[in-house]
């Protein structure tokens, strides 16, 4: 009888495995006419490309492979596809999400999505280089991607190693940079080009350390360290009155995080280095907002002014509804950004911003 190559003693065992699914290693080799040793060996290469596990059950040992295993994929019941097809509808929506959603109903209709569960889009410009992002963490290469800065307004070529991937929408990641040696956050969407370097070597990153240059962001921004006053605090605080902060603890920044007091506000903390977004939203909360560290006042307080000078050369706010002058003094709600102005014709206007007054003369 000739000797069986490798390959076909690999299928024999595929096909042991699809018949029965718990081998006793013994039994394996007489039935595929393999010593003991020689069938280990082929098991123990196989065990890398399949979910093989021995146990030892004293005198024997068994071979096991999970009960959802088949050699061409893996087997689902009528309650995982649905449960699949549920997590896949949450996705952010993509031709790629799409396309494996249609392939699965096709083969379970009962698992049809509801057309009313519709996730976000991914921007097309995303979808296009997400997969060459997420390959970067995967095989561990760096980037290289042309990247448009909002900062300088314009877009230059640069390497990057990929460290964690935000799949939004909007996507984002957090990268180590190889311009500046440190890590950063880029948006996906701001790629014009990607590519994996196969020459230049990556630069990994602890998680610990990922972690915690994500607990010290806002909404994906995050502020040179470098850069940062030796006095400043490590993270700033503000606090939101009743009733308004049972709206505003639902749909606090990220990054941020928050306690209730005993009269029902609370006070909402965050990383100093997340200074400007955090402002941003203290504007947009007018005197519901109290601050109590004085860096986050002075930064609402530049916000507010630049505004309201923009205002003062005749260019439209937008969201600040800034009534005409008045005879008398009153006080008026902007609906739009919870925003109260105070109005005095011979003082001129003023402005309340997360507990910071603002002044500026009324034209």
């Amino acid at each position: 009888m000739g000797r069986r190559s490798g390959t076909e003693t690999a299928f024999a065992i595929l096909r042991a495995f699809v018949q029965r699914r718990r081998r006793r290693q013994a039994e394996l080799a007489g039935d595929l006419g393999l010593t003991v040793a020689g069938l280990r060996k082929h098991l123990l290469t196989m065990r890398e490309l399949m979910p093989l596990d021995d146990r030892r059950e004293h005198p024997d040992v068994f071979w096991e492979v999970p009960r959802s295993w088949h050699p061409a994929g893996l087997l689902l019941d009528g309650a995982d596809v649905a449960r699949l097809v549920r997590v896949l509808s949450r996705a952010p929506r993509t031709k790629e999400r799409d396309r494996l959603i249609e392939r699965v109903v096709r083969s379970e209709p009962r698992a049809a999505p509801s057309p009313n569960v519709r996730a976000d889009a991914l921007a097309p410009e995303e979808e296009a280089v997400l997969d060459v992002v997420e390959d970067s963490l995967r095989m561990q290469l760096p980037l290289r991607m042309r990247y448009f800065s909002a900062t300088r307004g314009d877009d230059g070529w640069r390497h990057v190693s990929v460290a964690r991937v935000k799949p939004g929408p909007p996507a984002r990641f957090i990268a180590y940079c190889h311009r500046a040696n440190e890590l950063r956050w880029f948006r996906v969407g701001n790629i014009g080009a990607g590519t994996l370097d196969r020459e230049l070597r990556y630069r990994a990153v602890a998680g610990d350390l990922v972690d915690a240059f994500e607990r010290e962001s806002v909404n994906s921004y995050r502020a040179n360290a470098a850069a940062m006053n030796a006095e400043t605090p490590s993270c700033v605080a503000f606090v939101v009155r009743a009733p308004e902060a049972r709206w505003c603890a639902r749909n606090l920044p990220t990054g941020a995080t928050c306690e209730t007091l005993r009269d029902g506000s609370i006070r909402v903390t965050a990383s100093a280095l997340g200074l400007v977004p955090l402002a941003r939203f203290v504007v947009g909360l007018g005197d519901a907002a109290t601050c109590e560290s004085e860096d986050l006042k002075r930064m609402v307080r530049q916000i507010a002014r630049c505004v309201l000078g923009r205002r003062r050369r005749g260019r439209a706010i937008g969201w600040a509804n800034v009534q005409r002058e008045v005879s008398s003094v009153k006080v008026s709600r902007c609906v739009a950004r919870n925003c109260y102005v105070r109005q005095q014709v011979s003082q001129g206007t003023e402005m309340l911003f997360g507990g910071a007054m603002i002044g500026c003369t009324s034209r």
